[in-house]
């Protein structure tokens, strides 16, 4: 691992040298500079089969550099799989597809709050709020905390890679205490359509789930829906502004969307089809 400092001025300054230092070397690589060392696999490859072979590569070892106790969907298999069967009807196609006009009326509240500013941060006003709040109404969190939600749950990532997680325990604390008063809310009353009444009144063995699991499976769901989209927002804006031509064509509408965010952006732009995208699209100009 030479020449790679994952918290590093050069890597925090650009996520991408760490993705190139890593596609550079060997498939498999040990990583020294944190206590306990941990092993860093960067292929596409390796990490689908790692992740398919929860007998050899169990979650009950950790889940990140810091060591969580496997619980909830980070797990192995049958647990696993119970808690996948229990939140998967939210997150299936169907639902997912029964979203969209919520999503982009959000989208759409969200760019028109900024259209009028001569500069604005994509990250705040919209890579953030956009998936806390379609993620809260999913699980009938309520939309006015997602500034504070945000926080804790910005929190308790930076946790699982801190050399000392110390600093981020109250954050924890508070977020799993505000989600188990809405858990035992839920339990009180009759079953609704949100995610977080179904996870309150999940049954495991006949019995309702313990407090610490249905806490912890909701702030999996949550970190992991909302974190992971918002990097992606923030890093597609990001990537399609420092490559020549491509901000223009993207603005121009001549850039199919769904190939672009699926495929690795290079700066050859003859490897996007220039075409309409599909739909209908807000269209702002390069300085927007």
């Amino acid at each position: 691992m030479e020449g790679l400092d994952l918290m590093g001025a050069e890597e925090m300054a650009d996520p991408a040298v760490i993705a190139r230092k890593l596609h550079a070397g060997s498939a498999c690589r040990l990583y020294t500079r944190f206590d306990p060392p941990f092993y860093i696999l960067s292929r596409y490859d390796d990490v689908s089969a790692v992740l398919r072979d929860p007998g050899t590569f169990v979650s009950g070892q950790g889940q990140g550099p810091n060591f969580a106790q496997a619980s909830g969907l980070i797990s192995d298999p049958p647990t696993h799989t119970w808690f996948r069967e229990l939140v998967q009807p939210s997150f299936m196609p169907r639902a997912i597809a029964a979203l969209q006009p919520r999503l982009e009326a959000i989208g759409e509240d969200l760019l028109d709050a900024v259209a009028d500013r001569p500069t604005w941060d994509v990250h705040d006003e919209v890579a953030f709020p956009l998936p806390v709040t379609i993620i809260c109404e999913i699980f009938g969190i309520p939309t006015q905390d997602i500034g504070q939600f945000k926080r804790w749950s910005d929190s308790s990532v930076a946790a699982l890679s801190a050399q000392d997680p110390t600093p981020y325990i109250a954050d924890s604390l508070a977020m799993r205490d505000y989600v188990l008063r809405l858990l035992r809310d839920k339990r009180a009353h009759e079953p609704d359509d949100t995610l977080l009444a179904r996870i309150a009144h999940a049954r495991k063995d006949g019995t309702l789930l313990a407090d610490d699991e249905a806490v912890g499976l909701v702030l999996q769901l949550f970190v992991a829906g909302n974190e992971t989209t918002t990097s992606l927002i923030t890093s597609f804006v990001w990537r399609f502004l420092a490559i020549d031509g491509l901000w223009s064509a993207l603005c121009a509408g001549r850039i199919d969307l769904d190939r672009a965010i699926q495929r690795k952006l290079t700066t050859n732009e003859e490897k996007y089809p220039v075409k309409k995208a599909k739909g209908s699209a807000r269209k702002y100009n390069a300085k927007s």
